[in-house]
Formats: C-alpha cells, sequence, structure tokens
C-alpha cells in the first residue's frame, strides 16, 4: 500500500508539472480579491483559488480577451451553456421524473459560483488513533458578489429540499449552519458573512478563516507568486509535496521511506501553478519545487537544455513540433536503480528473463540499442502540396554510434522479416520493402490491408534515424534539411531557448495555421455528432460556430517549455486558447486533421478481419461438406419438425469449438433455458469487428429463401448447387439492426424489391458476401439488383457472375 500512494503523488506531481491544473477558470479575470489570499492557512497540504470572471473587453490589447469577446464567441458559448443545462436537466428527468428543474437550478447556481472568486484549501489529513477514518480538516470561500443574499437564499432552498440545512449555531454572534453527515464524516459548517460564502469542514475551520479574513497573506503564499509572476491572475493552485511525502512516510513506516528515497520525494518541496493574462495572451507556469539535486524519478529528467542546432530537424512551417533531450541509456540505469530499490527481487527477475531474450535476438538492449541512439528526440507535421489532406508527419532521433545501431537494425529486420513469414498460411501478412531513394536506403512497413493511407518508413543515416508515414518524405527531409530554415529561427521559439529558464522539452504549434487547415472537419465533426445527440433528445445547431475569420486574427502559434531553474522544475506554455498545449489542444485538431485518413485506415482493417472471420465460416461449412456430403441445414428441428438451433451451432466443430458444440442440447429450441444460457460464449469467428449491440448476436447471416442455400430442413450439397459455387452468395455480413442470436435458427432472405435492404449501412459502400467457393467478395450497394437476387439462388439458372 505504501508503495502505491508513493507512486501515486509521484505521478500525481509529474502531471501537474506538466499540464498543469488542466482547467483555466477566471478568464478574462476580474480584479483579485484579497481576501482569497488572506484566507489561505499558514500550513496547508494543499490550496486553490480562481479569479472572478469579467465581462470581455473588445478593446484590450490581449489577443485572449479580443477572442472572447468576439460576439460569434459569445454567441457559441452561451449555446454550449445552454446545451449543457438541458442535457443536464433531460438526464435528471429520465433517472427521476420531476427532478428537471431542480438539476437546471442546481447546474445555473454552480456555473454561476465557478464565475465568482473563490478559494479553497486542505488544511490537514491526521490520521486516526484507532480504526476509524482520517480527521480531514478544509475550507473554502466565495464571493457572491452583489447578489450574495439572492444566491444564499437558493442554497439555503436547495439545502432544506436535500435535507441537509442541519442545526444553527453561534460563530462570532451571528447564525451559521452545521451538519455531521455520518458518525465517521467531518462535521461542515457554512454560512454568510457579507458577501462572502464561508464553508468550513471540521472543527474551527470556521473560525480561523473569519479571522485571517482582514490580514496579509501567508509567507509561502507570497514567496510562490513572486516566483511565478502572472499579470492578471485567472487562477492558482498549490500542493504541500513535503508535508504529504512526511505523513506518508509517518504512516507507512520503513517500507514507505524507502519508497519514497527510491522515488526521488525527499527533496520536492512543493508544487505550483499559475495562469493568467499577460499583455498579448494566456500564460500557464508551474513549478516543482526542488531542495538540493533531483534524485529518483526526478533525475532522469535532469537533462541538459536544447540548442538551437538540436531544432534543425524541425521545419520552420512546421503546423506542431516537439523536441526532447532524453538519454535513453542513462533513463534505463536510473530507472533499474529506482527498480532495484523498491523491488529488488521482482527487478532481478526482469533482468534475468531480459538477458534470456538477449540471448535469443542476438543483441543487448542496452549496447546494442540504448548507447547507440542520441539523446534529442524531434516530431513535427508540417503542410504538404496535393489532394490528399494528410500532413508531412517525421520524427527524427540524433545517432551516436550509426555502425552499431545499423547492426542491431539489421538483426531487427531479420526477426521481423522471420515473423512475417511464420504467419498463418491463407493470410496476407505483412512485410518490409527496401528501396533506394534520394541516395538512401528506406525501409517501408508494407501493411496487407486494403484502404490503408499510411505506409510507414524509416532510414538511419549517419547522424539521424529518421521516421515517416509515407516513404517520399524522408528523401524530401535529407534534402531540404540543410537549405530551408529550423523551428530555432521562428521568434516565438529563438526568444525561449534565449530565456531565464532554456528548455529540454519545447512543444510549438502553430495554432492559426492548424485551425485553419482543421476547421471543415471540425464543422463535419460537430454535425456527425449533433446527429448523434439528437437521438438522445439532445439538440445541437451544427451553425453555432463562429466563422473561421472571426476566430483566426486573434490566434498567434502556441509555445510550451520544460526546463531547469535553481529553484527546480519548471513548465510555462503561452497561447491564446486559455489551456491550449500539446496535450489538450493539438490531440483532437490532430485528430481532426487526420480523420479522413485514420477513418480509412480502421475501416479498411474492420472489413479484412470481417473478410477472414467469413473465409473461417466458409472453411468450416466445406468442411461440413466432405463430413456430411452436404452442408449443414438452415436449423435443427425437434420431434415435431419445428426450428432449433441455427446452422451455425452445427458447425462449431469444424471452428475448433468441439468443448462448446457437447454443451448444446440439440433436440431442445435456440430459447430453452439450457441453450440460451449458451449465448453469451459466442465464438469470435461469429463477431464482426463493426457490430455494437447486445453481446451474443451476429451479422453473419445465411441465405434463406425459395432458392437459398439456407432456405430449407434439408442440407443442400454442393453437387445441386446448378449455378456454380463461385457464382453462388452463401451467407452475408448483415447491417447492425439485421443481427440475430447467433444460436437463433433466423436466416437473411432477400428482399424481392430491394434485395440489399438489411445488408448496407454497415460500412461504406456495400457488404461482404460468402461464395460457395469459400471465399470472400466485397459486393458494392450500387449492385444490379436482378444480379443479386440472381447470385442468392443456388439452382436458379440465371447466368451470371459476380462483377
Amino acid at each position: 500500500m505504501e508503495l502505491y500512494a508513493g507512486v501515486g503523488v509521484l505521478f500525481s506531481v509529474l502531471a501537474f508539472a506538466i499540464n498543469g491544473l488542466g482547467l483555466p477558470l477566471g478568464i478574462p479575470p476580474a480584479p483579485e480579491d484579497p481576501v482569497m489570499s488572506a484566507v489561505a492557512p499558514p500550513q496547508c497540504l494543499a490550496y486553490v483559488t480562481w479569479a472572478g470572471t469579467a465581462a470581455p473587453d473588445s478593446k484590450s490589447t490581449n489577443r485572449t480577451e479580443q477572442l472572447l469577446a468576439e460576439p460569434e464567441v459569445q454567441k457559441l458559448i452561451g449555446a454550449v451553456l445552454q446545451i449543457a443545462k438541458s442535457a443536464i436537466r433531460t438526464s435528471a428527468e429520465k433517472e427521476q421524473p420531476g427532478q428537471g428543474q431542480v438539476a437546471e437550478t442546481t447546474f445555473d447556481l454552480v456555473t454561476g459560483l465557478l464565475t465568482r472568486p473563490a478559494a479553497l484549501f486542505l488544511a490537514d489529513v491526521v490520521p486516526p488513533s484507532g480504526n476509524g477514518p482520517p480527521t480531514v480538516t478544509g475550507g473554502m470561500v466565495v464571493n457572491l458578489g452583489d447578489d450574495a443574499e439572492k444566491v444564499w437564499a437558493t442554497i439555503v432552498a436547495h439545502l432544506e429540499k436535500a435535507g441537509l440545512n442541519g442545526e444553527k449555531v453561534k460563530i462570532g454572534g451571528a447564525d451559521w449552519n452545521r451538519l455531521k453527515p455520518a458518525p465517521d464524516a467531518p462535521e461542515f459548517t457554512w454560512g454568510l458573512k457579507g458577501k462572502y460564502l464561508i464553508v468550513g469542514m471540521g472543527s474551527g475551520q470556521v473560525e480561523g478563516i473569519l479571522e485571517r479574513m482582514g490580514q496579509e497573506p501567508p509567507k509561502w503564499l507570497t514567496a510562490v507568486r513572486k516566483r511565478l509572476p502572472v499579470e492578471r491572475l485567472s487562477m492558482f493552485a498549490f500542493v504541500n509535496v513535503k508535508s504529504i511525502v512526511g505523513k506518508v512516510s509517518e504512516q507507512g513506516g520503513q517500507q514507505a521511506a524507502n519508497v519514497v528515497q527510491a522515488l526521488g520525494l525527499t527533496n520536492v518541496t512543493a508544487l505550483a501553478t499559475v495562469g493568467g493574462l499577460d499583455a498579448d495572451g494566456y500564460v500557464t507556469k508551474t513549478l516543482v519545487g526542488v531542495k538540493g539535486e533531483a534524485e529518483g524519478v526526478l533525475s532522469i529528467l535532469k537533462q541538459k537544455p536544447l540548442t538551437a542546432e538540436d531544432l534543425a530537424p524541425l521545419p520552420k512551417d512546421a503546423i506542431v513540433a516537439a523536441a526532447g533531450r532524453m538519454d535513453l541509456d542513462t533513463a534505463w540505469q536510473k530507472g533499474l536503480e529506482i527498480a532495484s530499490a523498491i523491488a529488488p527481487a521482482e527487478t532481478q527477475k526482469f533482468l534475468s528473463q531480459l538477458g534470456m531474450v538477449e540471448a535469443q535476438i542476438g543483441f543487448k538492449l542496452r549496447e546494442d540499442l540504448f548507447q547507440p541512439l542520441g539523446d534529442v528526440w524531434c516530431f513535427s507535421t508540417a503542410p504538404t502540396q496535393g489532394p490528399m489532406p494528410i500532413p508531412r508527419v517525421l520524427a527524427v532521433v540524433k545517432v551516436r554510434d550509426a555502425k552499431r545501431l545499423a547492426a542491431t537494425h539489421e538483426k531487427l529486420i531479420n526477426l521481423a522479416s522471420a515473423a512475417m513469414a511464420n504467419a498463418p498460411a491463407g493470410r496476407p501478412a505483412p512485410r518490409i520493402n527496401r528501396s533506394q531513394l534520394g541516395g538512401h536506403e528506406v525501409f517501408t512497413l508494407q501493411l496487407p490491408q486494403p484502404g490503408v493511407p499510411v505506409a510507414p518508413s524509416w532510414c538511419l543515416t549517419d547522424k539521424e534515424l529518421v521516421f515517416a508515414i509515407m516513404p517520399q518524405a524522408i528523401p524530401a527531409y535529407l534534402a531540404a534539411k540543410d537549405g530551408t530554415g529550423s523551428l530555432a529561427e521562428v521568434p516565438a521559439v529563438a526568444d525561449q531557448l534565449r530565456g531565464d529558464c532554456p528548455p529540454f522539452v519545447l512543444v510549438y504549434q502553430n495554432t492559426p495555421e492548424l485551425v485553419r487547415a482543421a476547421y471543415p472537419a471540425l464543422q463535419m465533426m460537430l454535425m456527425t455528432f449533433s446527429s448523434q445527440l439528437r437521438q438522445q433528445g439532445i439538440e445541437i445547431n451544427p451553425g453555432m460556430l463562429p466563422s473561421p475569420d472571426a476566430i483566426l486574427k486573434h490566434l498567434r502559434p502556441s509555445t510550451t517549455l520544460v526546463g531547469w531553474s535553481k529553484i527546480g522544475l519548471q513548465t510555462s506554455s503561452s497561447q491564446t486558447v486559455p489551456g491550449e498545449n500539446m496535450f489538450t489542444s493539438s490531440g483532437p485538431i490532430m485528430v481532426a486533421l487526420l480523420l479522413p485518413a485514420v477513418q480509412a485506415a480502421r475501416e479498411a482493417a474492420r472489413r479484412s478481419q470481417s473478410m477472414n472471420n467469413l473465409k473461417q465460416i466458409g472453411l468450416a461449412l466445406h468442411n461440413y461438406q466432405d463430413a456430411n456430403r452436404k452442408l449443414p441445414p438452415a436449423y435443427t428441428t425437434d420431434k415435431e419438425g419445428k426450428p432449433g438451433l441455427s446452422w451455425r451451432v452445427l458447425i462449431l466443430p469444424y471452428l475448433e469449438e468441439q468443448e462448446l458444440f457437447k454443451q448444446f442440447r440439440l433436440d431442445e429450441p435456440w430459447d430453452s433455458e439450457h441453450n440460451k444460457a449458451l449465448l453469451a460464449k459466442i465464438p469470435k469467428t461469429f463477431v464482426s469487428p463493426n457490430y455494437s449491440g447486445p453481446k451474443g448476436r451476429t451479422n453473419y447471416l445465411g441465405i434463406g429463401g425459395q432458392h437459398g442455400v439456407f432456405g430449407g430442413k434439408e442440407g443442400v450439397s454442393f453437387a445441386k448447387m446448378t449455378d456454380g459455387l463461385s457464382n453462388t452468395v452463401v451467407a452475408v455480413e448483415a447491417a447492425n439492426a439485421s443481427a440475430v442470436e447467433w444460436t437463433r435458427p433466423d436466416v437473411f432472405v432477400p428482399d424481392a424489391a430491394n434485395p440489399t435492404k438489411g445488408l448496407t449501412g454497415l460500412r461504406p459502400g456495400g457488404f461482404n458476401a460468402l461464395l460457395g467457393d469459400g471465399s470472400v467478395r466485397f459486393i458494392s450497394e450500387k449492385i444490379d439488383a436482378e444480379v443479386l437476387k440472381a447470385l442468392f439462388t443456388y439452382n436458379g439458372g440465371e447466368a451470371v457472375k459476380l462483377p
């Protein structure tokens, strides 16, 4: 338990350091309320405050405020809030009729409080003396503004309806409310002091808040604010890591102390983050305070700053770019040291197993891979010309020892090629191609799935290892990198490299170009989501998105930096959109940029998997025919001739599902108490990768009807399929609406007027079909109806062939 606690604290620190709070409140910020700083305790475990939200000024010189002041943006914000309120009301009504209005009022109250200046703190957590819960103390203060009495009345009414009004107590001569929800829970005390809503958790907290309201802020808060200055503060968060780690070590005993020591948390003092507006946009700054040398995991991040030369692989016209310094060999060594200190036996076992693997593959991970690689890693996307909306995506790693890395690379290529050559017969396997492009040997992974729009490629030079999603991008990069400018020449980046805290990680995005490229896709995505949400009773007007011109004129490139200062690990971000960074903004927009390619690749993979399922079903049918001189009947029958179980159950022994087959009672119907319990054991072969619905159903249906292969009680032999095996559709992958329980004796009976009815919609353009010869074809939804009806018969006498 102590180990998990230590690891949890560590990763919370790192996540906080990299991403910041991630919730920008108070934009644009109202003037600071000094009470929010004053109420912070002299000692606490955590503290968060945010400014009230002011009306944006269109005449401001700050781009973020200008953006928020745009009428179209204001309209969007109002529409989003209305959609959220409507969704909450609808959900509440579904769960409990009559509660929709209450939920809507609660939503208005909460959103109102979030737009007012507020402060929350966790004062202390004291372990129990016995087996009870710990004692938790803390508090909250919210400036309700000029309409404080009205808001207070709404809060009181809500609490009374919920039965949480508590008992009346006197504090400072005024009436307050106090409630202890459960015997083991802390007591809560709340009330209104002027325009301030005050809530205390634990004994004496309200009294402490009232006493501090007129005092100066605590020294620790003043010191941190001085370290992380922001012109117009919107939010501030602080975590007392030293105190928390001390409590974990104290309560966890020696084992917990050892874990904390190994992770390097003993000299981490605090974690703080601020956000707000500067002269131009929105900034966030985060500090992980470290006293002395960085140890444990933090020592892995103790890297030298990046230089302009390190950024050479990043093109000046990059839409998104990132560079970081990380020595894998050093990180590997330090990681093993940490693991050995925490779990020596498990680490030794891992190293022993790794040694056996290394002996088998013929090279050592550290000496032959990590050491030859350099310590600078770059990634970039840049615009391309042509009809395909796929950006040029490159990853470049510096190389220390190209000769040794080339030998390791050749071994890896041989291992991968051997594995691909041993792929199961009948299944297309990927392969690695070599080609000479621009005087360099380029390796390309050729994927077997049709329609995949990328071909992962790489090239090893004397100085670099280059990766790309298309092979042509590699020689273009190698030829152009010496003749074009790098990202280091962009003013926003150059200034950061020369700053007080030079970064070892840098993330850059050309936000205007990113939005310009992605906006059409974002509009399409909103239209798609609006259709889906409408089915749930939530209306979204796709026209609520602002016009691109209303947004683009305010945007500027964004940067995120991670570096070391004299007092610890620091990150800073500068952007126009609050909360925007590589992790929260670029990701969704890159998805929008690559959406057509991603969707095509995903659908190609799913279609290929479904075709493979049908091939397995076809092979099972052929084996059944060989053993029984005919195909299985559409269903089993009982003594009275009533349908029992589907033909899919009868071919289970030929799908390597003999044990499952033995569990069925063939003399009972599919929905008997015994047989119905087996629905959940549906074989993977019967599950379409595109299926979405209740478990136990299948999209793979046999063709029924008067002349369909599965049209009656008797099985059809190949000899009776006079139209030809290759001209007869035996089974299809139907749409989700046509899916049935896999043991149910239902078949697909083609509609006479529209034979594709019930088949289309699962995948774009058509459907998969299994033919009598065991082959699988993708049939276009535009196929002639008469031709398709003829293909659905096995002895109709029609002279047609599948186009």
